[in-house]
C-alpha cells in the first residue's frame, strides 16, 4: 500500500497513519525488544560461532537504530497532526424531523475548521 511513500510531508494520510502506528507499536514493544536483545547478546558472547547474520543485524538494530525510533515517533505524530489531525467540531446541527415510528430523520451539519474533513449532509 505504501511502497512508494518517500517523505512524511507528501505521503498519503493512510500511509502516514500506518507509519505512525508501526512506530508506536515498536515503542510499546521496547521492553520485549530490549529483553530479547540482551538474551541474544549473551548467547552471542557464549556461542559466537552459532550466531548468523540475521542475529547480528538484529543486535545492530537494537544497539544503533532502535533508540532513534523515539525521536521519529514524535516527529511523525506532529506531522500527522499538522497535516491530517485536529479535533473535529460539529456546528450548525439541524434536525428537520423527529424520529418517530421508524420514520426517516433528516439532518445536516457543517464541517469543522479541520481542513481534512468535508461537510456531510443527508
Amino acid at each position: 500500500m505504501c511502497n512508494d511513500a518517500k517523505d512524511i510531508d507528501t505521503t498519503s494520510e493512510p500511509c502516514l497513519r500506518k507509519y505512525k502506528n508501526n512506530l508506536n507499536d515498536l515503542v510499546k514493544l521496547q521492553d520485549e525488544i530490549g529483553n530479547f536483545a540482551t538474551e541474544l547478546i549473551s548467547y552471542y558472547e557464549n556461542y559466537p560461532d552459532l550466531v548468523n547474520d540475521e542475529y547480528k543485524d538484529f543486535i545492530n538494530f537494537v544497539e544503533n537504530e532502535h533508540s532513534q525510533i523515539f525521536t521519529q515517533v514524535s516527529k511523525v505524530e506532529n506531522k500527522y497532526s499538522k497535516r491530517f489531525g485536529g479535533i473535529p467540531s460539529l456546528g450548525n446541527l439541524l434536525l428537520e424531523n423527529e424520529a418517530w415510528n421508524n420514520c426517516a430523520l433528516n439532518y445536516s451539519f457543517s464541517k469543522s475548521i479541520c481542513s481534512s474533513l468535508r461537510a456531510l449532509s443527508k
